[in-house]
């Protein structure tokens, strides 16, 4: 019984490692999309703007704040996911420990109670 238990729950995690290994696939990429926005506005914005380096950087970081602000989107995100799944390994682990004190108490209440049967028939 104890075994089956353990491959399920092996099972279910399998299962939730591959989905949580795409997921982390794609945000991956979205956060190399996201970085190639930051150097394309960067440059985009040095090539277009005249003038001396010092114009020409500051337009270029104005320019790509966009994609820093796409970067630190696709970053809440990725970490609203870890913390998604942490809560949802947590859960899992309380319940199972829920089961245990609860499978725990019943054995410990049916022995108390087959003790006071037993006693109750000594006593007669």
């Amino acid at each position: 019984m104890r075994g089956t238990q353990q491959r399920r729950k092996q099972q279910r995690h399998n299962k939730m490692a591959l989905k949580d290994n795409y997921i982390n696939i794609l945000i991956n990429i979205f956060r190399g999309v996201a970085w190639a926005t930051v150097l394309f506005f960067f440059v985009s914005g040095l090539i277009v703007t005249y003038g001396n380096i010092i114009t020409k950087l500051i337009s270029g970081v104005i320019s790509s704040l966009f994609g820093l602000f796409l970067v630190l989107l696709i970053e809440f995100i990725n970490a609203g996911f870890v913390r998604y799944v942490e809560q949802k390994k947590t859960n899992e682990l309380l319940e199972d420990i829920l089961k245990e004190i609860k499978g725990n108490k019943l054995e410990r209440d049916t022995t108390s109670k087959k003790e006071e049967i037993f006693k109750e028939k000594k006593d007669i």
